[in-house]
């Protein structure tokens, strides 16, 4: 491999990476797997892009290695997406869980209802509350 291609395969993972970030802090991604896929597309990028780099390409030297590589773009690429969207679907219903619960939940036992809704004045609040006096007419 070409330190070109080398340096495309470290710039690519490092997109990837940044994407995957993004998804997260967007919560369109679940935090658990933006971790994996980040630490797999970087050991990944790391380990296939670095050594020619460094001198040490002839220990990745095979034929089919751009196939591989592609391949693997490809497969994070569909994997990536497809758990995103698990993700948009997980958070849509649980917000749709917690809205129906809130709708049908019912009044806790003793529960006062707003003032409005009283069919009869409210019972007097406790020993010390006194009925209202009569006020004394106004002199001009």
């Amino acid at each position: 491999m070409s330190t070109e291609t080398s340096v495309a395969v470290l710039v690519i993972g490092g997109a990837l990476v940044a994407w995957i970030f993004n998804l997260v802090r967007q919560d369109r991604l679940y935090v658990g797997y933006g971790v994996i896929f980040g630490v797999a597309i970087t050991t990944a990028a790391v380990v296939v892009g670095l050594p020619p780099i460094l001198g040490a390409g002839a220990v990745l030297r095979a034929h089919i290695e751009g196939f591989i590589v592609g391949a693997s773009a490809f497969v994070v690429l569909i994997l990536v997406y497809t758990l995103s969207q698990v993700t948009l679907w997980s958070n849509r219903l649980t917000a749709l869980t917690q809205e129906l619960a809130i709708r049908q939940a019912e009044p806790p036992m003793g529960h006062d209802p707003a003032p409005a809704q009283r069919s009869e004045p409210p019972p007097a609040a406790g020993p010390f509350t006194e009925s209202p006096r009569p006020r004394p007419p106004h002199s001009k």
